[in-house]
């Protein structure tokens, strides 16, 4: 128990905290606006130079020394009020500042302003110390040379800053990040370390052999590769859809869809099964350093399976509510959504401007919100509709000019589009509509994204189909690849620009496990690499805020989420001071 004199102590530091927190500017809020009189300075309209070498200093940050005549606190406060920057002070080093430049500013325009004042002794970028660790050894974790077509690799991860990122954070199993999508194979080899229990929320008319088909499963995943592989005959490519739907009904699970195409798609593909769903994790959070495969962003973060879309990849909106509000209720941290319904005048024949999401896009909306609510984080995608299919009058409705697909185009929801891998707007990547007052938070490459995959229907019954199709060419069946195998193949779409911004989330939540949507929003916004500069300054509505910068987006939120210690302490104070006001009550 504490004594009287030391919960006395405890409760004036406490105490101190709580007015020191309450009376600074807020930790989290805006910079102070340059005013007429202050600083105003030059942008820049650069992009990162990629470079798997380690950084020795920062490159948006200063340490300031100040002269010992000099109020810390008073200089701090007059630099953010004129000059925009954001300025960090520590208790253990009174005559030090962290001083962080605005975006687009460069780091030694500020670095010369702070050298030509009296009050400063110094001004150098923060020296930066990393883990003395080798880079992962997963064998594809390599960055093209001059071209990314050549060979698979994951040219995403550097062009994202993330193999600094990792030197100051890894992720953790504890965060887990939800994958609300058409589940995943949760026995391939790159990521059934990572795999928690979800739950299918579709049942696809397909169960698990033997098992009832209307059911929820709670183990939405894939094909077990004890089934063995299907017997033949196999269906021949004459043969009607009643006979080749009879012979997948009995050889097959949603995992790896069906080759019949009498559902609803309405675009005569071939089922892909969970493949969608297995790509998007994979780029989310594939297990890293293991020898295997790629590597996730997120390295060590937990991946939760939540079915919601059928084999066809069709999902109904009502499921996908529902899944939302499961995988909150199971205490995902990050909620993916690589899914979307078209722009809003695609789900409604109204005037856009007056849309208000009503039946099951008003149900989503509830979730998102329901979610949101427990603290999760949601990203979705922004679309890819700019391609004109099949929404033909993307850009020309009623004066419109494009629009985010639902429910990316929520403010309550990380939107992110797709940029290729040298930095310009993907051709398919939906983009905001002011006039909705929509906003695309960032951009992440979504082109040539290798990732884990596994061999599907539409996959494996090519092969005895082609040596029907070309006879004096055949495939040998020992040479067959096994339905159900592990694969890793590349794809494009914001499907897959998304998760790689949730795997960072993932990252920053280890980081800093109280982190709202809205402190995520402002780190990756203030930090992204403007690829749109020269045309259009500071964030547009075809590339967002820019490209996510994991390092710098970790350094910001180190400079101005408080110390540890410091939440650590007040805490202690609040104990000390409840312990105190009990012992008065009870003597």
């Amino acid at each position: 128990m504490f004594s009287g004199r030391r919960c006395t102590i405890l409760s004036l530091v406490g105490l101190f905290y709580l007015i020191a927190l309450f009376c600074s500017s807020s930790v989290f809020g805006d910079v102070a606006s340059v005013s007429g009189s202050g600083v105003v300075w030059t942008e820049r309209a650069t992009v990162r130079q990629v470079s798997v070498a380690r950084p020795q200093y920062s490159a948006s940050s200063l340490l300031v020394r100040v002269s010992p005549e000099q109020s810390t606190q008073q200089l701090a406060e007059m630099l953010q009020q004129q000059t925009g920057v954001r300025v960090r002070t520590y208790e253990r080093f009174p005559q030090h500042l962290s001083v962080t430049a605005p975006p687009q500013v460069p780091l030694e325009a500020v670095q010369q302003y702070l050298e030509q004042m009296p009050q400063v002794q110094s001004a150098r970028p923060h020296l930066l110390v990393h883990q003395l660790q080798t880079p992962p050894n997963d064998p594809f974790f390599v960055d093209y040379v001059t071209d990314p077509t050549e060979a698979p690799n994951q040219y995403y991860l550097f062009d994202m800053n993330v193999p600094a990122a990792w030197e100051l954070q890894k992720g953790s199993p504890d965060v887990t990040i939800a994958i609300i999508d058409s589940a995943v194979s949760m026995y391939h080899e790159d990521l059934h370390d990572n795999i928690v229990s979800g739950w299918d929320f579709v049942g696809d008319n397909v169960g698990w052999p033997g098992e009832d088909i209307t059911h929820y499963d709670d183990n939405p995943t894939a094909w077990d590769p004890a089934w063995g592989q299907p017997e033949e005959p196999y269906p021949s490519i004459d043969d009607d859809d009643a006979t080749r739907a009879a012979w997948w009904a009995a050889h097959y699970d949603g995992a790896v869809g069906d080759t019949v195409n009498n559902d609803e798609d309405k675009w005569g593909q071939i089922d892909a099964g969970t493949t969608h769903g297995t790509m998007v994790a994979g780029l989310a959070g594939a297990r890293v350093n293991n020898s295997t495969g790629y590597a996730g962003i997120s390295w060590n973060c937990s991946l939760m399976p939540v079915r919601m879309m059928s084999a066809e990849g069709i999902g109904y909106g009502i499921d996908a509510a529902d899944a939302i509000m499961w995988a909150a209720d199971a205490d995902a941290d990050v909620l993916n959504l690589s899914w979307g319904a078209g722009p809003v005048y695609a789900i409604e024949a109204t005037d856009p401007a007056s849309f208000e999401p009503g039946g099951e896009a008003y149900l989503i909306e509830e979730a998102i919100n329901y979610a949101i609510n427990k603290g999760c984080i949601i990203v979705a995608a922004a679309g890819n509709s700019d391609g004109g299919f099949p929404y033909t009058d993307y850009a020309n409705h009623d004066g419109h000019s494009g629009g985010l697909d639902f429910p990316g185009n929520l403010t309550q929801t990380i939107s992110v589009g797709s940029v290729d891998w040298v930095g310009d707007k993907s051709w398919f990547s939906s983009y905001a509509d002011p006039l909705l007052g929509e906003v695309l938070d960032v951009v992440a490459p979504g082109e040539l994204g290798w990732t884990t995959s596994f061999v599907d229907a539409g996959m494996w019954w090519q092969q005895p189909v082609w040596n029907e199709i070309f006879p004096d060419e055949p495939i040998p069946p020992e040479e067959w690849v096994p339905l159900g195998e592990d694969l890793y193949t590349a794809d494009q779409g914001t499907s897959f620009s998304a998760p790689l911004v949730s795997g960072f989330a993932g990252l920053l939540r280890a980081r800093y496990p109280g982190m709202t949507y809205q402190q995520f929003r402002e780190f990756i916004q203030r930090t992204a690499v403007d690829l749109n500069f020269a045309t259009y300054p500071g964030d547009d509505p075809y590339l967002g805020y820019g490209c996510l910068d994991a390092y710098e987006a970790i350094l910001y939120a180190d400079a101005h989420i408080p110390e540890p210690s410091t939440t650590a302490l007040f805490l202690l104070g609040l104990a000390g001071l409840a312990g105190y006001r009990r012992r008065r009550r009870n003597s």
